[in-house]
């Protein structure tokens, strides 16, 4: 079987949207690779969807404030406030 190899730079743009969040068929579209060489690329590369995102809302979570004087109420806010802002910016279409 012969085809057109993806290219390192493809290859790390699939890990990329991948760990963003985004589905394989989407990033087989963008890269204009097939469904069969996406599906290898993130097995090869044991990529975990989403992961980026959880990442970024644990580490904006550690970087809050631990005391405050409004209690948790106010905390449940600001953290809620803080993932809608990291989910917004990485969901963003990027040129």
């Amino acid at each position: 079987m012969s085809g057109k190899k993806s290219t390192p730079d493809q290859s790390a743009q699939a890990v990329v949207l991948r760990q963003a969040g985004f589905t394989l068929p989407a990033i087989a579209s963008r890269l204009g690779i097939s469904m069969s060489t996406t599906q290898r690329i993130i097995k090869a590369n044991k990529v975990v969807a989403g992961s980026t995102k959880q990442a970024l809302i644990d580490e904006a979570r550690e970087e809050s404030p631990t005391h405050c004087p409004a209690g948790s109420e106010l905390r449940a806010h600001y953290d809620q406030q803080t993932t809608r802002q990291i989910t917004s910016t990485l969901e963003t279409p990027h040129v």
